[in-house]
């Protein structure tokens, strides 16, 4: 068959290009193009398909800096960047400049002189006082692929560049492009493959910058740009021992392909020990002489490196697995960019965007979050919304919002939306349902109609819901349970994950959201060995992600963190994990150090609509008396909209008359405490966790009862003479102490009246004094 260059294109979205490398390098995905299909994964799973007597051939090319900006003698500038060196002052560059460089002519590399001796087609032969090696160390900058377009992006370059856009055994300056392949492999990783049983070759092969040169026009007619190659004689010994005893070779990259291949070519069938240049082309029909299998990365559109692979793996298999991996990627997709300890920092992806994790998610009953709209959701820093299955079924009807094109549409929230199964509020409904085999039947609350939930039927309102993120249909396990009510709880439960799936695959094509996830539900009780038995189970069906079902029903907190710490560790470590309906700020701070990436709660909602506000020195109870006349901010600490224009005197007055724009104030303050927490929490990595959590627990969220009594005592010892200083910053001596009032002079001709509440700390005598010799 013969193929066009059109026949190795596909669309290949520009936001699917990584910009920037990984905290980790094995943090990437794996696509295994397998004989019967394809399986998706993390790189380290890499280790099940490599066996003992399998040869892994790496290329220990070394990236050099052959980026170098120079002057003219004119004074103009010029861009140099090295294709290869030729000796230890000399090499071939290309040197991109307003007119071609005459022979003769030099260029200025901060002080150090470049003389053109001649041209050859595209580059020039540059020779260098300094030797190129230490010029480049001194002057060079890492050159990256023209994919990573960071400035147009308005990025900013990585520190990381100069050493990850590197394979850890990179050995053997002159290279200008890294051999990607082998960027996800990092030395421990290589250390347990040895350990398996798995040999390492080396070869060379210097990628040179025509490697991500178009090919335009007629295949047949496309030339390939030089590059440098060498085999040594032990790696060709290891080949020929390893094909003797039956193992594989196996080439990392396109590069070792190239060598192993142009070296066979060279030496009628056979690696041999040599040196030289290949211009080698592989499109499909080549006959591959050496290579068994092949790790690759993605690569462009119409690349040669993509005609490689179709050749090796076969043109369909690869034009499928390429559709199917920007499919994927439109799929809900997990990475983890940073850990710590247990704790984790990543990204969902997800079909109405991306969410950054840890991630609290608001609860929004019938469509809406409580006394928000969608920009002030937005405006606190909400990414992604829990939407109510059961509720949004029974009225307006799962068909109806559908016929708006889905929940996103009817309620005008653009971000992703997870909707839970129906099973909690169910559970919640007690006598007043029935549970069997096929589901639950239930009195509807709104009319006392009869209505029947199925995990089919679950999964289908989700389906007309859009929703992102659908939760497969469980029974949640009451609490206090035998051992045995709590197995036969899990069981039922565990069987309807599995017609939720089958419901969930079978639905896809046609539904209004074909690229949503779904999480299967871990239940058990309180029991460590149900709950194994129950993710094991989960693990068996595949899903997008895992969640933590039946905990805050009612058991102590020591239970809930004891299921918690004995279930997380086993969880998939590359799959996201949600804790459902907890969600105390306590309770976030220990789920992310414990490796929970998502939670949900009412809490910030209902208390704020209740004026239970939390704020950075615990939570206050704006109804009561103290508040009346504060006329002091809600919490001196936060910049959200409320803090920002509304004293504590006017949202009590609003709680009092219970006026609706109190609940909005309110409820708009905690979900910006509850997102500023979380952005906190993803320090992971970046800043220091456990120092933000110390801050946490010993500084702002101390245990209630501690703090009032300490802040009791320091306001019943207060006497006329006192000096002090306020939560926002006021510092004044003690004219005269009222019941939940203080007269305080804070300059000669001016006197506050402040709230007991509002007073932070009393300061040394004659503090003041000293403020003012200051």
């Amino acid at each position: 068959m013969t193929y066009q260059l059109s026949d190795f294109d596909y669309v290949l979205p520009s936001e699917l290009i990584a910009q920037y490398p990984r905290t980790n390098r094995t943090d990437a995905r794996l696509l295994q193009l397998l004989p019967d299909g394809i399986k998706h994964g993390q790189f380290p799973d890499i280790q099940k398909h490599l066996q003992p007597g399998d040869l892994l051939v790496i290329n220990n090319t070394k990236v050099i800096k052959a980026r170098l900006f120079a002057q003219k003698d004119s004074g103009g500038h010029a861009e140099v960047l090295l294709e290869r060196l030729l000796d230890t002052h000399r090499a071939l560059c290309q040197v991109r400049v307003s007119k071609p460089l005459k022979t003769g002519r030099h260029l200025k590399v901060a002080a150090h002189q470049l003389t053109c001796e001649s041209r050859r087609g595209q580059f020039y032969v540059l020779a260098s006082e300094l030797p190129w090696l230490d010029l480049m160390d001194q002057q060079g900058h890492v050159p990256l692929p023209p994919y990573i377009e960071r400035d147009q992006a308005g990025q900013q370059p990585c520190a990381l560049d100069e050493e990850r856009y590197q394979t850890v055994y990179g050995e053997i300056p002159g290279a200008v492009a890294a051999p990607t392949a082998g960027l996800h492999f990092s030395e421990s990783l290589l250390d347990a493959l040895k350990l398996q049983g798995v040999g390492i070759a080396q070869v060379t092969l210097h990628v040179g910058s025509g490697t991500f040169q178009p090919v335009r026009g007629d295949l047949a007619n496309h030339v390939m740009h030089s590059e440098f190659y060498q085999v040594s004689n032990e790696t060709a010994q290891q080949i020929q021992a390893t094909r003797q005893h039956g193992g594989r070779v196996i080439a990392v990259g396109t590069t070792v392909v190239r060598t192993l291949e142009s070296s066979a070519l060279a030496n009628g069938g056979e690696v041999s020990a040599g040196e030289g240049d290949t211009q080698l082309f592989v499109t499909p029909g080549f006959e591959f002489k050496v290579v068994d299998a092949l790790i690759t990365n993605f690569h462009l559109p119409a690349s040669t490196l993509m005609m490689l692979v179709t050749a090796f793996a076969g043109y369909d298999k690869v034009m499928h697995a390429y559709r199917e991996a920007v499919q994927q990627r439109k799929i809900a997709m997990f990475e983890i960019y940073a850990t710590e300890g247990a704790a984790r920092r990543g990204q969902l992806t997800l079909p109405h965007g991306t969410v950054q994790t840890p991630v609290f998610m608001p609860c929004g009953t019938y469509g809406t979050v409580k006394a928000m709209t969608p920009a002030s959701l937005q405006e606190v820093g909400t990414q992604i919304l829990l939407g109510n299955t059961f509720h949004l079924m029974l009225r307006p009807g799962s068909e109806r919002i559908a016929s708006f094109g889905g929940l996103h549409k009817f309620m005008q929230w653009s971000g992703p939306i997870l909707t839970d199964s129906g099973g909690f509020q169910v559970f919640s409904l007690g006598d007043l349902r029935k549970m069997n085999e096929e589901g639950v039947i239930f009195r509807s609350p709104i009319n006392g109609d009869k209505v029947k939930l199925t995990p089919e039927s679950a999964t289908q309102v989700q389906r007309h819901l859009a929703s992102d993120v659908v939760m497969v249909l469980d029974e949640c396990t009451a609490h206090p349970a035998t051992h045995k009510q709590a197995e036969v709880s899990m069981q039922l439960s565990m069987r309807w994950a599995v017609r939720s799936r089958d419901a969930f695959q079978q639905s896809r094509e046609g539904a209004l959201n074909p690229g949503a996830a779904q999480f299967g539900i871990v239940q058990g009780g309180m029991f460590d060995d149900l709950r194994r038995e129950s993710l094991a189970a989960l693990c068996d069906v595949g899903f997008e992600g895992y969640a933590i079902g039946g905990l805050s029903v009612g058991e102590e907190k020591s239970d809930m963190y004891s299921v918690m710490e004995g279930l997380l560790p086993h969880m998939p470590a590359d799959k996201p994990r949600y804790l459902m309906g907890v969600g105390t700020p306590e309770d976030l701070v220990r789920g992310v150090a414990l490796g929970v990436d998502m939670f949900d709660c009412v809490m910030p909602t209902r208390n704020g609509r209740n004026g239970y506000l939390f704020t950075s020195t615990g939570m206050v109870k704006i109804r009561n008396a103290q508040h009346r006349d504060a006329d002091i901010p809600l919490d001196v600490a936060c910049d959200c909209y409320t803090c920002s224009n509304f004293s504590r005197a006017y949202l009590h007055h609003l709680d009092r008359c219970g006026e609706m724009l109190g609940a909005m104030l309110m409820t708009q303050h905690n979900l910006h405490f509850y997102h500023n927490l979380m952005a906190g929490l993803r320090l992971i990595n970046l800043l220091f966790l456990g120092g933000f959590v110390l801050i946490f627990y010993f500084l702002l969220i101390r245990p209630q009862n501690k703090r009032r009594k300490e802040h009791q005592n320091l306001v019943t010892n207060l006497s006329k003479g006192d000096e002090i200083v306020t939560a926002g910053g006021i510092v004044g001596q003690i004219n005269k102490v009222e019941d939940d009032f203080i007269k305080v002079q804070v300059s000669e001709n001016v006197e506050m009246r402040i709230q007991k509440t509002a007073i932070g700390a009393t300061l040394p005598k004659g503090t003041i004094k000293n403020l003012d010799k200051d």
